[in-house]
């Protein structure tokens, strides 16, 4: 999912407008998608229903970082593995480097991310 929804700069502009209050989610990164992660089983893990579409509930169920989800939903109510696939991935995201993303990598991801907002609040 280039981040996956999700992520990099845009997941930290997505965490930043969370956190202060914005309700929009930033716009996906630009640059090169070609060396994103394979996110194709964690799609199938978070498409409960296996219909090709990731809905918020999905999304949710399996602890992914929302922002990353509101920022390829387009309004549409889901998010597709086409989304993150065209769009690039966080440098980092795949923290084990076998480039495959997994959904505890995103957790992961996100956590440190989020870690890293905090500090720099300080």
């Amino acid at each position: 999912m280039a981040a996956l929804a999700a992520c990099g700069q845009q997941h930290t502009m997505a965490e930043a407008s969370a956190t202060s209050g914005e309700a929009d989610a930033a716009p996906p990164m630009q640059g090169d998608a070609s060396h994103n992660p394979d996110m194709t089983e964690l799609a199938r893990q978070v498409d409960a229903d296996h219909d090709g579409r990731m809905t918020e509930t999905e999304w949710k169920a399996q602890g992914l970082p929302e922002t990353s989800f509101k920022g390829f939903e387009k309004g549409r109510g889901y998010v597709t593995l086409e989304d993150y696939q065209k769009n690039p991935a966080p440098p980092g995201i795949d923290i084990d480097g076998d480039g495959k993303l997994t959904i505890a990598e995103f957790r992961e991801f996100d956590r440190q991310m989020a870690a890293k907002m905090k500090d720099a609040a300080k």
